[in-house]
């Protein structure tokens, strides 16, 4: 797995196993989305992933203190929840080690979920869903299930390395963008984002919980967003509203 990144399983996943990564970004779209999938499923912790460079930072949960970047499953889905942002330097050795265990663990396929930043957010009642994907096959299930797929564009951070160190190893995945909020938490994004994922991998989370407690989460979340917007504006995050050069 490399030096730098530890990925530790207290029990093996399933072989075919879709794996899904929420990873901070813009809106914390990816961490609401993946906790509450966690929560409303009620996923069973089986690993976590560690650092010797990550913050010397503790989590608590259920009153016994735990890792900051977990692993869940049940039946044949996955979930890894990041709970701090990955800094720049670490973004290429997290995604080396992420894509290794993918093929390790027999993954079916990775959809990784984040947030679009949308300046026109506080008109929007209900954020669109993008999808960008590794290959083909998951180009099709996009427009399968009725899915936008970016054409071109740039993707930052974590999220983006990933997606394409997945494509070039040829291994199924998709990025799921929620347009949100470029600065502030955005459970209404992960809300939207978790009914794409629904249509795509056949599940039945309900989102209405979330929509219900959008203020509450917003508040709750507000320190893990400032500290991913530190990580976002050191990784060029903002760019991706931003078109490549070569196709302006």
């Amino acid at each position: 797995m490399g030096d730098e990144i530890q990925v530790i399983e207290k029990k093996k996943p399933k072989k075919g196993a879709t794996v899904v990564f929420a990873f901070p970004d813009v809106g914390l779209v990816g961490p609401i989305a993946g906790k509450y999938i966690v929560k409303g499923l009620e996923m069973k912790e089986i690993g976590y992933i560690t650092s010797e460079k990550f913050p010397p930072i503790t989590a608590v949960h259920k009153s016994r203190p735990t890792y900051l970047v977990r692993i869940f499953e049940k039946d044949n889905l996955v979930v890894v929840v990041s709970e701090i942002p990955v800094a720049p330097d670490l973004i290429n050795a997290l995604s080396n080690s992420l894509s290794t265990w993918l093929s390790d663990i027999n993954a079916s396929k990775a959809i990784l979920l984040g947030g679009l930043p949308d300046r026109n957010r506080m008109e929007v009642e209900e954020p669109k869903v993008h999808g960008v994907p590794s290959n083909e096959s998951m180009h099709k299930l996009l427009e399968e299930k009725g899915l936008h797929v970016i054409q071109e564009g740039f993707i930052a951070g974590i999220n983006g390395v990933l997606l394409r160190d997945l494509a070039r190893n040829e291994f199924p995945s998709i990025y799921l963008m929620g347009e949100s909020y470029p600065n502030y938490p955005d459970p209404g994004s992960a809300a939207s984002v978790l009914v794409s994922l629904n249509n795509l991998e056949g599940l039945n989370i309900d989102v209405e919980e979330l929509r219900e407690k959008e203020e509450e989460i917003k508040v709750a979340a507000r320190d893990l967003m400032r500290k991913t917007q530190k990580a976002m504006e050191e990784s060029a995050k903002d760019q991706e509203e931003e078109m490549p050069l070569m196709y302006m």
